[in-house]
């Protein structure tokens, strides 16, 4: 059973994050990658696999744009703070971050989204809507996180390793 927050009160947040975690591992072991999954106490750093003893990676499944949506892989949600007001996953201590799209992950340094948060994210001005923090602050009710959301296609102008869903392939871009 993975870890599941509190808050997720249907469970779909954890099962959507197990299965990405799960198919990425799948096909990286697929493709000869010695996978071992973080250790509980790696996984509080934001880590949830180390790979072939080289680097560790945290796994982000695609998400929502708001609670009633449908999953998505145009814009990417990035925590800067948790919701107790620590430091967020974007800060942990992962070497990379495996983002989920449709058809591949995007694995990336965890050093580039954070300098797209200091250059592109207003995080003075917070939105009251999720649906409206595109490259601004958000913040759920009755939490202390610090959320902003940016477009994928922003993450794709760095150096990202592209593993596709389905083909047990990988390249680098």
């Amino acid at each position: 059973m993975s870890y599941r927050n509190p808050r997720d009160v249907d469970g779909k947040c954890s099962e959507q994050g197990a299965k990405a975690e799960h198919v990425y591992a799948r096909i990286l072991e697929d493709s000869g990658f010695d996978v071992v999954k973080a250790t509980i106490q790696e996984q509080f750093k934001g880590i949830d696999f180390n790979i072939s003893g080289d680097f560790s990676v945290d796994v982000k499944a695609m998400k929502r744009l708001q609670r009633s949506g449908d999953v998505q892989d145009k814009y990417v949600w990035l925590e800067i703070k948790n919701t107790s007001g620590g430091e967020g996953w974007l800060y942990k201590e992962a070497d990379f971050v495996a983002f989920e799209r449709e058809e591949d992950f995007i694995m990336i340094k965890k050093k580039y989204p954070q300098n797209l948060v200091e250059d592109l994210v207003d995080l003075e001005t917070f939105v009251a809507n999720a649906q409206d923090c595109l490259y601004k602050a958000y913040t759920r009710k009755d939490r202390k996180d610090l959320l902003t959301m940016i477009q994928m296609s922003d993450l794709l102008i760095f150096p990202h390793i592209k593993i596709c869903k389905g083909s047990n392939e990988y390249r680098i871009n």
